[in-house]
């Protein structure tokens, strides 16, 4: 105990900002409360560390949830792993592996979110058995049972001594393989003669290359664009008030984003797209880069998914510009109905919700419906009908950044360990009592930065 002390008074005085606490199994003995607690009086002592990333304890026990709770209140703790790897049964009895049951996952992340922690959820692309069509049904499954944090979906590498590295394994499984360059996410560029590499799985006997690829551009599109947050109200809309799975409306996003014709009216999103084609087809090629040279950003290995969402942040108007006409193409598509002035509220809420380099696009805001109260029960996993209702909604600017260079490190790469993509928000609303006569009530949302 004395040289752990010893060790966290060096962290703070050395000023680590991201500590990497190195078990695989985090949370699951009474010892690792001790160290939650003395991390939280360094990093009161010496304001560092600024966060702590963590591999907690895969079936999470009551410990787990305590040391959580000491992490989480001084704004330290690392999302609480929920873990699946797969939905698919195929995939999971080629793995051996068992899941816990989507209901008690639900369970798990309705405590978490009513201690305002944060969950992550795994998911492995590429495994044995697992096709396109089995993997997105299993990301839709994963949100409608209550994953609207982070989704940490990792394309597979092959370890020595596993059975996946087995002779047979691999020829049963027709399993193809590429060696790129470690790919660990904001790790240093360096020029030297030996680099660390990893064997990457691309095609199996169930997922052809093309589907690799597709399942890429699913994942950036969940990552930056659902975990991120920036069209994470737009797309609770479409499947909560229009019945829609999220996972099609995504596929229909990156199709339209594709668009190469001439007279294309959404260039951002087919310069964001052209930029995940260009990294995927160097990932194929065994050197995987994603290209930010058009960001004034700190020079480390930034994932696609970030780089797009700092992007379209940087171009706040245009980018939400297009998102709306992909979203009425979609409706039309789709065959649905939706007023017109229904969908300009809800891209007026999500516009005015997220955190911006340049901060909120406005600060009073009034609704026709009650939509502060809709999406902040959709947050909470107990969603409520849209209505016609009176609303208000006053955004409070809790997050402010002085350069681009602050707001991608702080915000979105340590951002994603937390739950801090929101502005705070105080809203009223239209109460009708008994009598029929209408009064106005107050009300502080509590924030959920999911």
């Amino acid at each position: 105990r004395g040289r752990l002390e010893k060790e966290m008074e060096w962290f703070g005085k050395n000023k680590v900002e991201l500590l990497y606490i190195a078990d695989s199994n985090f949370g699951w003995v009474e010892q690792d409360k001790v160290v939650a607690e003395g991390l939280v009086k360094i990093a009161e002592k010496y304001g560092y560390p600024k966060k702590v990333v963590l591999t907690w304890a895969k079936n999470a026990n009551e410990n787990c949830f305590e040391v959580a709770k000491i992490l989480n209140a001084a704004n330290l703790c690392y999302p609480i792993t929920i873990s699946y790897q797969s939905l698919d049964k195929v995939a999971l009895e080629n793995i051996q592996r068992s899941n816990i049951t989507l209901e008690r996952s639900k369970e798990l992340r309705q405590r978490y979110l009513a201690n305002n922690m944060a969950t992550y959820t795994d998911l492995l692309l590429g495994i044995p058995g697992e096709t396109f069509e089995s993997f997105v049904n299993g990301i839709e499954q994963a949100i409608s049972y209550g994953e609207h944090d982070q989704f940490q979906i990792y394309p597979i590498r092959i370890l020595p001594n596993t059975d996946m590295a087995r002779k047979e394994y691999i020829e049963e499984h027709e399993i193809e393989t590429i060696w790129v360059p470690l790919q660990a996410k904001h790790g240093n560029f360096d020029d030297e003669l030996i680099k660390e590499m990893e064997e990457m799985i691309v095609k199996t006997v169930s997922m052809s290359t093309a589907d690799w690829k597709r399942m890429m551009e699913m994942t950036w599109f969940i990552q930056s664009f659902f975990c991120l947050k920036s069209a994470y109200f737009v797309c609770l809309f479409l499947n909560i008030h229009l019945k829609q799975r999220i996972v099609d409306f995504a596929q229909f996003f990156i199709e339209r984003a594709k668009n190469r014709k001439p007279n294309n009216s959404c260039p951002l999103l087919f310069n964001e797209m052209n930029r995940v084609e260009d990294f995927l087809n160097s990932f194929l090629s065994g050197d995987p880069k994603v290209d930010f040279s058009d960001l004034d950003i700190s020079q480390v290995r930034w994932p696609i998914e970030e780089v797009s969402f700092l992007k379209l942040s940087l171009h706040r108007e245009e980018f939400y510009a297009e998102l709306r006409l992909v979203v009425d193409e979609f409706i039309v598509s789709s065959g649905l109905n939706c007023d017109p002035e229904i969908l300009n509220q809800v891209f007026d809420y999500q516009r005015a919700r997220l955190v911006n380099l340049r901060g909120p696009v406005e600060t009073n805001l009034k609704f026709d419906y009650n939509l502060p109260q809709f999406f902040q029960a959709a947050i909470k996993l107990n969603p409520i009908p849209l209505k016609s209702q009176s609303s208000r909604m006053q955004i409070i600017e809790n997050y402010k950044y002085e350069s681009l260079t602050d707001f991608a490190q702080y915000h979105v790469w340590y951002g994603r360990q937390g739950k801090s993509f929101y502005y705070n928000v105080a809203c009223d609303e239209q109460i009708e009592n008994d009598e029929g006569n209408h009064s106005e009530l107050y009300t502080a949302i509590p924030t959920i930065n999911t």
